[in-house]
């Protein structure tokens, strides 16, 4: 039953109630004087058909009706005011269930799903507060690291303290190259800020996947010279067959997964492979290098922000790269995931969107 109904029925049967013991009165009135009784006798105040009697059966009539509709109504409503309130203090603990009219019922279940999200709201704030804090920790350990670094050599320099131009030349390459390890953290601190915000506004393009694997190669090795890539599975695609693909979000990606590989796979040198596959609407594209064995447990933890596994702590890294890849494979509709390489390394699938040229 709905509230209007509830009240609408209240209010009727306040007139037809009376107006129905009126009715039956006059009957029983009429049968009375049929068989010749008093009329005044059932007319006297406290008689049957009397003023008292009528007006204590109205009364009793209206005070069972304005119970009913408060029982129904006022009663649901004061305790939803009241979850309502706790809500509004930030009481969220407690369930919000108030069984009543369907109105009631449904107000009820609205406050019962606000809370829910409110509470899942304020569990993924508090998350990603909690993150954030360590990700300012983790940030500033990384950033200091290689500014004591080139602080001392620098001061070492100011002191005169390299005595042969080989030792200086030492000095001045080991400020660079903490220099360039500074300017790719920062970087990938950008990328990992921007992602929310690529994700929103990336525009996909039609590539031919072994062609842009060949220029993402030259690329590859202009940037990180010597440095081995290999690309196969070229040959086993559809010719005809595209992938949707963000160029320079791709150039990010290899490049994020060859740091990876430099940093963490331990092999000297490094060697890539880039093994192209296709599925029904979908090209993968497995990343794999010649790296030592990874713990099998790191695999579902590799793309959360500032992991980094036992065998990987204290070879350098931010922490972000991976997580970054996800971030931007999620941005063109694909996917990314880890597994360990037939090669006894890390493998990173790539699963792009497909397209057949018309």
């Amino acid at each position: 039953m709905t509230v209007r109904r509830r009240i609408s029925l209240a209010l009727a049967l306040m007139v037809l109630l009376p107006l129905g013991f009126l009715l039956l009165t006059g009957i029983i009135v009429r049968l009375w004087m049929l068989q010749g009784g008093d009329v005044a006798h059932l007319l006297r105040p406290g008689g049957f058909a009397g003023p008292l009697s009528v007006l204590l059966l109205y009364m009793g009539l209206n005070g069972f009706l304005s119970w009913w509709v408060s029982r129904g109504v006022s009663k649901p409503l004061s305790t939803l005011q009241e979850s309502a309130l706790r809500m509004g203090e930030g009481d969220l603990t407690r369930a919000v269930s108030v069984q009543g009219d369907k109105e009631i019922a449904d107000l009820s279940q609205a406050l019962e799903k606000m809370r829910v999200q409110l509470q899942s709201s304020l569990a993924l704030q508090e998350a990603h507060l909690q993150a954030r804090k360590e990700l300012i920790s983790h940030v500033s350990h990384d950033l200091r690291t290689p500014l004591s670094i080139i602080r001392g050599y620098a001061e070492g320099l100011r002191d005169q303290v390299p005595q042969s131009p080989e030792a200086y030349d030492r000095y001045i390459q080991v400020i660079l190259d903490r220099s360039y390890d500074l300017e790719a953290l920062i970087q990938q601190l950008l990328d990992f800020s921007s992602l929310d915000a690529w994700k929103k506004s990336v525009p996909l393009e039609p590539k031919n996947p072994g062609e842009i694997l060949q220029e993402q190669e030259v690329n590859l090795r202009a940037n990180y010279p010597g440095i081995e890539v290999h690309i196969t599975g070229v040959q086993s695609l559809s010719p005809d067959l595209n992938i949707l693909v963000h160029q320079p979000s791709l150039t990010r990606i290899l490049a994020n997964l060859t740091e990876n590989s430099l940093h963490h796979s331990g092999a000297n040198p490094v060697s890539l492979t880039w093994e192209l596959g296709q599925s029904t609407s979908s090209v993968y594209l497995k990343v794999s290098d010649n790296g030592s064995s990874l713990d099998p447990e790191d695999l579902g933890h590799i793309f959360k922000p500032l992991f980094r596994g036992d065998k990987a702590r204290g070879r350098g890294g931010s922490g972000l790269g991976l997580s970054i890849v996800a971030g931007l494979m999620e941005a063109q509709g694909g996917t990314a995931r880890a597994a360990l390489s037939p090669r006894g390394g890390l493998e990173i699938i790539l699963e792009f969107k497909g397209e057949q040229d018309p």
